[in-house]
């Protein structure tokens, strides 16, 4: 079976505050993955167990817990990559402008809220897909995910996010190499060496502004 960013928009949902069918739909992403024998397939199986064994009531406080009571562990991407500064919003009004591009709808949440950013990924064209969750998804999970240590089952599926992502957008040997900083967007501004893969395909590359990885 071949990976591509259509799994990660099934991820989604279940970073959503869960619902009476968030168990069957754990259960269906982590059978479909079982022929992968990889470290995030036994994650997804592992959170696909817990939910199997763990009342809904029970889940529902979990998630608040995880994700509501503290900002440091907000599913807001922007906020992690750039606080409270005008970088975020112009970082959400770009990605705002992407999803009506491809008719994602918001729901109640901001535009940077991670399930909605990861509903966009399988939407856009692939290089435009690698460069978003290098820039800026994964940067923001680098700081997320510390804050979840031991909030089962969310660090497990948090964790298997990050892994899978970085199987479908793998850093570029130069990126590595020279060390610098990218941006949530299209060319960093730094002469970087793989600056001219973000030229937006069809028109519908995503554009924003530099991302603080310090």
């Amino acid at each position: 079976m071949f990976l591509n960013f259509g799994f990660i928009g099934r991820i989604a949902p279940l970073l959503e505050y869960p619902g009476p069918n968030t168990k069957a739909q754990a259960i269906a992403l982590a059978e479909s993955m079982k022929w992968y024998a990889e470290v995030w397939e036994d994650l997804l199986e592992a959170f696909a167990l817990h939910l199997q064994l763990t009342p809904l009531a029970e889940l529902e406080e979990t998630y608040t817990r995880a994700f509501d009571m503290n900002p440091s562990s907000s599913l807001d991407l922007g906020w992690h990559l750039f606080g409270e500064t005008y970088k975020r919003g112009s970082f959400m009004a770009n990605l705002r402008q992407s999803l009506r591009e491809h008719g994602i709808a918001e729901g109640t949440e901001l535009p940077d809220h991670l399930p909605t950013v990861l509903r966009l990924l399988p939407a856009l064209p692939v290089e435009d897909a690698r460069d978003l969750t290098r820039d800026c998804i994964l940067p923001a999970l680098e700081k997320l995910r510390p804050k979840l240590e031991g909030a089962a089952p969310y660090n497990h599926l948090l964790e298997a996010l990050e892994l899978l992502l970085r199987t479908l957008a793998p850093a570029p040997e130069a990126a590595q190499a020279d060390g610098h900083d990218c941006t949530c967007g299209h060319g960093d501004g730094h002469g970087h060496p793989h600056e001219h893969a973000h030229e937006p395909s069809h028109g519908h590359g995503f554009r924003g502004p530099e991302v603080n990885h310090g």
